[in-house]
């Protein structure tokens, strides 16, 4: 069975528009651009937060050689860009060797087909979209030849893309596959939060003791997996040495107060790159910013690596941003684990109080080998990615 080698990553969210320009934002060199309401989405909520800075008429024209009819989905284009910048960083040239292709959304572009709900006979205008409109427009702008699959398990979706294409590599189902997801901000998911009254009305701050919800924010971000023989000579940016979904069920939209799943999750995830917890040097945690979830994550990690595992949520900058939060969060893990750095848990002032996770305030240098990414869903649905450092010769 192959070793599963990332050799590009690409990425676009409410800090920057390239994968490696969320570095400075991260490590604290610049401030992340404030949360605040929606200029792009067409909402009446006020709630602040994490939006691309760009219309859509931006996005479009952003790669110049890339040809986007102007019906496609804000969605899409987010997706197009995160992925032609894995591409490029990888050095695959779609026409040379068949590419797989795993992508992975919840939205799939409703925001264009909620505009169209009060006329559901507008004909030929009518725009809908469906999970696949994404991964095939992605497949036919980019040339991709190889098999094309859609993930959707709510906010696990591009986690378990990681993960599927992961296990096609190990498999030898595939040599090169394309992973990862996304989803811009509309109505749908605005007011479903909203709903469900678990939106901040001033921004998220997980695993803090005065957390008060949710802040969505919009990203795309994909990453190139490649097998041993296809990244031997090339720029191998780390190695996915585990992984595990698990599925609690335990409620549809909230985790068990005891973390089980989470815990099963990274659990198996360790068994599976034969690691110990001791060995994990840092956990980019799924941290949404809710009393629920943050506790019974916080919960989870502390059964399993006590209190000396550094751990920290990034959606204090990014939001929450739904089916693009893990893979997002994974480029993210990478960046620390190959800068040798711990990124802090932002907007944290108070650590909340039930556990004694070390959850760091600011970004610090550290040596360690293996870094974990946890993503979690709607329905239990519980992710856990393990990454390691590549040792060159």
């Amino acid at each position: 069975m192959s070793r599963i080698f990332i050799t590009g990553y690409g990425a676009i969210s409410a800090m920057a528009n390239t994968a490696d320009d969320h570095l400075p934002f991260l490590s604290g060199e610049k401030t992340a651009p404030a949360f605040a309401p929606s200029r792009y989405a067409s909402t009446s909520l006020k709630h602040p937060v994490a939006e691309v800075k760009a219309d859509n008429e931006t996005l479009r024209h952003i790669d110049n050689d890339l040809t986007v009819p102007d019906f496609h989905s804000r969605s899409t284009l987010l997706h197009l860009h995160a992925a032609k910048q894995a591409l490029k960083m990888a050095g695959l040239v779609a026409d040379r060797q068949p590419i797989d292709l795993v992508c992975a959304t919840t939205g799939a572009g409703i925001e264009v087909t909620e505009n169209n709900y009060q006329d559901l006979h507008s004909g030929p205008l009518f725009k809908n979209f469906i999970t696949s409109t994404i991964s095939t427009t992605i497949a036919q702008q980019l040339g991709l030849q190889g098999e094309i699959h859609m993930i959707s398990t709510a906010c696990s979706s591009s986690a378990n893309a990681i993960l599927l294409g992961a296990r096609r590599i190990k498999s030898g189902l595939s040599k090169h596959i394309v992973v990862g997801g996304g989803d811009a901000l509309s109505r749908f998911s605005l007011n479903g939060f909203n709903s469900l009254e678990i939106l901040s009305a001033d921004g998220c701050k997980p695993f803090d003791e005065n957390r008060n919800g949710v802040t969505l924010g919009e990203a795309a971000a994909y990453l190139v997996l490649e097998d041993e023989e296809s990244a031997k000579g090339k720029n191998i940016l780390a190695e996915i040495v585990g992984y595990a979904n698990t599925n609690e069920a335990f409620h549809p939209t909230a985790s068990s107060a005891e973390g089980e799943g989470p815990l099963a999750a990274m659990q198996a995830a360790l068994q599976i790159a034969h690691i110990q917890p001791s060995d994990i040097g840092y956990i980019n945690a799924h941290g949404t910013g809710t009393i629920v979830n943050d506790l019974a994550e916080a919960v989870a990690i502390e059964k399993l690596f006590g209190n000396t595992t550094p751990v920290s949520s990034t959606k204090g900058i990014t939001g929450h941003t739904l089916a693009g939060c893990g893979s997002l969060e994974a480029i993210f893990t990478l960046l620390a684990l190959n800068h040798q750095q711990i990124w802090p848990n932002f907007n944290l002032q108070t650590p909340l109080k039930e556990t004694n996770i070390h959850l760091t305030t600011n970004a610090t240098s550290a040596a360690y080998q293996y870094a974990m990414s946890n993503s979690f869903g709607f329905g239990g649905n519980n992710t856990a990615i393990i990454f390691s450092r590549f040792n060159r010769p």
